[in-house]
């Protein structure tokens, strides 16, 4: 594992799903979607903190594993942690592993325990898909915005990041501009196929220069 330490407001969010129109592909990408939950050792009671997806990681051979944002995680990677699955199920996780360094990379792994695999039997994981690579491809998510059900957001890839002051830690980051109210973190952007390219790792404001979000690659090495 690798931590980097950042000034960071790691996002929130509750569960449901709520849609619009998308295309159909992207519609069924719901399915994969959750609500990572934290538990709080102080009160025992459990807290969403990151939105997430199931998804076709390579490295794991078909297993059904979860991916978020690694900065969800980071400064409590040992704690309890669970999921809020699309069908108002909850299954304990268990953290396989977790990155928070940018640009290097942002991700949290996560399995189902074992007593809770049956919970899984109708869950399809995202295919992985090709990165972004020309502005204006449409992007697509599924997220939780913070006291908000998981939603449906569309919006366009933008290109790398690149600061005009000068080079910052994020250059060459992938940048889209979509919606990303706090509880987007972790959220996996997709093409219009429904297929996994990119985690949410960031979101800015107009008053920030730029109104969207800056996105880390999956962890598929």
């Amino acid at each position: 594992m690798m931590k980097t330490k950042m000034i960071f407001s790691a996002a929130v969010a509750t569960m449901s799903i709520a849609t619009a129109t998308a295309p159909s592909a992207v519609m069924r990408a719901s399915q994969a979607a959750v609500n990572i939950m934290f538990q709080d050792k102080n009160t025992m009671s459990w807290m969403t903190i990151c939105s997430g997806s199931f998804v076709d990681l390579p490295l794991f051979k078909g297993e059904k594993v979860i991916v978020t944002a690694g900065h969800c995680v980071d400064e409590l990677p040992n704690n309890a942690y669970a999921a809020h699955l699309f069908n108002n199920d909850n299954v304990d996780l268990e953290l396989v592993d977790y990155m928070f360094a940018w640009p290097i990379g942002d991700y949290a792994i996560f399995r189902v325990v074992q007593k809770d695999q049956a919970a899984l039997k109708n869950i399809k994981p995202l295919k992985v898909g090709k990165r972004f690579s020309t502005p204006g491809e449409p992007v697509y998510m599924f997220s939780g915005p913070l006291g908000t059900v998981l939603n449906y957001y569309e919006g366009y890839y933008s290109g790398k990041m690149g600061w005009v002051d000068g080079p910052t830690e994020v250059d060459d980051m992938d940048w889209v501009v979509l919606n990303s109210a706090p509880g987007s973190s972790g959220s996996i952007v997709l093409n219009a196929k429904g297929e996994a390219v990119s985690i949410l790792v960031a979101g800015f404001g107009p008053d920030t220069k730029l109104h969207g979000a800056m996105l880390a690659d999956l962890p598929l090495n």
